[in-house]
């Protein structure tokens, strides 16, 4: 496949490129600073664009059977970046008919999920004080996602807290169209995380919805 990967700097977003080239597709990887993606390959190439700019977005969606997105944003609020992002992808999409795209956001991005993390630190410290600003802003872009993609063949994949792991081979739970999954182990490789987005980009059965993952023990 040729993929349009986003995000291709970040911890997740350099786990996907890689996965996705070992797996031998075309990977183009947008980035802000490409001295930031250390990784050669002559399927590889490393572009530099401006991911709020539809008319730039254009040009390097056009021809992509895939875009994949790793994209993330500075804790402040609010967090506007994910649904602005969102809006511009989306709508080159549209205007190059181009119509999968992968994006990674998180459990709790359902505001009303929050009040059932496991743990009283979680629920009542990190998700409210520390990145709720971001998981209220990728919730917006999910809203927007719903509301005004209905013609495009999108999931949103929703992992919890990332590790710098290796990638395993655990089977993957997954329930679909809810922000958390009770009773599971949250705690998951960011390699783990490339792997199921590349497992599903061709995949039917996942497009428009949100998919909330954790892998197996």
């Amino acid at each position: 496949m040729r993929l349009l990967i986003l995000g291709a700097t970040g911890q997740t977003g350099q786990q996907l490129v890689q996965q996705a080239l070992d797996n031998q597709h075309h990977v183009t990887a947008l980035v802000r600073d490409p001295s930031k993606l250390d990784i050669q390959n002559d399927n590889l190439k490393v572009l530099t664009a401006n991911i709020f700019d539809e008319d730039d977005m254009k040009l390097h969606v056009q021809g992509q059977d895939a875009v994949m997105s790793c994209l993330g944003f500075p804790l402040k609020k609010p967090v506007l970046g994910y649904k602005q992002a969102t809006e511009t992808v989306t709508n080159a999409m549209k205007a190059t008919g181009v119509k999968r795209a992968v994006f990674m956001h998180s459990w709790y991005s359902e505001k009303v999920t929050r009040d059932n993390a496991d743990s009283f630190i979680m629920r009542w410290v990190f998700l409210p004080l520390i990145i709720g600003s971001v998981l209220d802003g990728m919730r917006e872009a999910e809203v927007y996602l719903d509301e005004s993609c209905k013609e495009l063949d999108y999931t949103v994949v929703l992992p919890g807290g990332l590790m710098n792991k290796p990638m395993t081979d655990k089977k993957f739970i997954m329930e679909e169209n809810v922000w958390a999954i009770p009773g599971i182990n949250s705690r998951i490789a960011r390699a783990d995380v490339a792997r199921y987005m590349l497992s599903i980009a061709e995949d039917e059965t996942s497009h428009r919805v949100v998919r909330c993952i954790a892998t197996a023990e």
